[in-house]
């Protein structure tokens, strides 16, 4: 009767398979048994293939580094994972690890974005594509961002501050689409 364990009655039915190339994510949306809601199970590979890849890229490892990844996912979660065809898996997986090891084992070139760019210069940061730096290169960008709004904010009592200020932008060049009549 106070039983502290307690069946997992949870019987999840697979809806889909997607993938997330960066970071690299494979993502199995299902509906729970005890609800039919949409759920989603993100699982994040990236520390995984890095560690396994290990710098070293072939066919024979593609597969190799495929078959293992689907393996584990059939042990690891295998309540989740038991009605998904394997074949379907395997390509999933696969595509996913092919275009990591294209991308030479980082999820997002990064790499070459920081061998090129100072990121505590805020115009080089203006000439750049934030979404393909890693967190800590996104963070020091951040930072440096931050420092510039500082400098340039305009408070009560600054020289050149104005509230409340309004602008007429004049006729519209183009027509929008969404705001006529």
């Amino acid at each position: 009767f106070w039983s502290t364990k307690k069946k997992n009655t949870m019987s999840p039915n697979p809806k889909k398979l997607a993938l997330n190339y960066n970071p690299p994510i494979l993502i199995l949306q299902y509906e729970s048994s005890t609800d039919s809601r949409p759920r989603n199970l993100k699982l994040f590979l990236q520390d995984f293939l890095e560690k396994e890849l290990n710098g070293k890229s072939s066919p024979d490892r593609l597969t190799q580094l495929t078959h293992k990844i689907s393996g584990k996912l059939y042990i690891q979660y295998k309540d989740y994972f038991r009605k998904v065809p394997s074949n379907r898996l395997n390509e999933m997986i696969g595509k996913l690890v092919t275009r990591f090891m294209e991308e030479g084992g980082h999820a997002n070139g990064s790499s070459e974005v920081a061998a090129n760019v100072d990121l505590t210069s805020i115009d080089q940061i203006k000439q750049i594509d934030l979404n393909k730096l890693d967190e800590d290169q996104l963070e020091q960008a951040k930072m440096t961002m931050d420092v510039d709004f500082e400098l340039n904010r305009l408070r009560p009592g600054d020289p050149g501050y104005e509230h409340d200020v309004e602008e007429d932008f004049g006729a519209a060049v183009e027509d929008s689409g969404w705001d006529s009549d």
